[in-house]
């Protein structure tokens, strides 16, 4: 989409839609949808977490993230979003918990959470913000056993 001639209403939209990137990046890793994941970084992009992982490239970083099914399942919950935009560039940076659980046996699993930090340079190509950098940071940690989800199916209704 083309910027606006207003630019208050312009201003108003990318924060908008910057606000949605983070939430777009978490939802497309639970849900494993790589397809929507490579419609929102540069070919180029670069991610780093907690300075031991880095790789280059987006493939080299769907590989990464490919990684994560060795889980049963993924579940990111954000917070806070803070926004400097700067013209067709922009640094977003986002709080919030990665849940990764791991079956241990059949009936129990570890839910290994992280306190995170997203913190993306983003780029306006097209019309569309796109991640350009990502560099995450883990403040702290957390493994707790718990009940494996199969054990509830039937006990809902």
């Amino acid at each position: 989409m083309s910027p606006t001639h207003d630019p208050v209403v312009q201003e108003l939209m990318d924060h908008m839609r910057l606000r949605n990137l983070m939430p777009t990046y978490a939802r497309s890793i639970d849900r494993r949808d790589y397809e929507t994941l490579r419609r929102i970084f540069t070919p180029d992009s670069y991610f780093e977490f907690n300075v031991t992982v880095k790789r280059n490239g987006f493939e080299e970083i769907l590989s990464m993230i490919k990684s994560l099914e060795r889980n049963r399942a993924t579940q990111h919950f954000l917070g806070n979003t803070y926004i400097e935009l700067q013209g067709d560039s922009a640094y977003v940076e986002t709080y919030g918990e990665a849940h990764h659980l791991t079956p241990v046996d059949d009936n129990n699993e570890i839910d290994r959470v992280f306190g995170v930090r997203y913190m993306a340079t983003v780029v306006r190509v097209k019309g569309e913000w796109l991640i350009k950098q990502i560099i995450e940071e883990a403040d702290w940690r957390r493994d707790e056993v718990c009940f494996a989800a199969k054990r509830f199916k039937n006990t809902l209704s």
